[in-house]
């Protein structure tokens, strides 16, 4: 089996306890699926890494970017014969994460933390919103 790192980036902005909760879901502590899968999947949790939070949701054009460790952004898939923009929408029946979401071009994807040094521009991409159920009740500190 592969050794699977995954990285915990987080508002530099939030309290310590804060700080804590992705750790938590990433870690399945906080229960639910799909984190107690993946958990069961990770060889190392790295993180929390406080970082500057800029998120731009603008649908097809939306982006992120998380310091200098991450960065996406998205743009809407061209025709390859006008140019003009496409609106090609997947469906999810059971709606698991979400009823569905745009695909869009992730023109934009990177991310530099530590021995994680990827980057894969121009590739597929969705854009949705999502709805969990466990991250509200992990989330709400006093």
């Amino acid at each position: 089996m592969r050794d699977l790192t995954l990285a915990s980036l987080v508002d530099e902005k939030a309290s310590a306890e804060r700080r804590q909760t992705p750790i938590q879901i990433a870690s399945g502590q906080a229960g639910g699926q799909p984190f107690e899968i993946i958990n069961s999947l990770v060889t190392t949790l790295s993180g929390p890494h406080p970082v500057a939070l800029g998120v731009n949701l603008q649908g097809k054009y939306s982006s992120a970017r998380m310091g200098d460790s991450a960065s996406i952004a998205f743009e809407s898939i061209k025709n390859p014969v006008t140019g003009e923009d496409e609106g090609i929408r997947i469906k999810h029946h059971t709606g698991f994460l979400s009823a569905g979401a745009d695909v869009v071009s992730a023109k934009e994807s990177r991310v530099s933390i530590g021995d994680l040094d990827l980057s894969w521009p121009n590739r597929a991409g969705f854009a949705t919103q999502v709805s969990y159920g466990n991250w509200a009740r992990t989330v709400q500190h006093g």
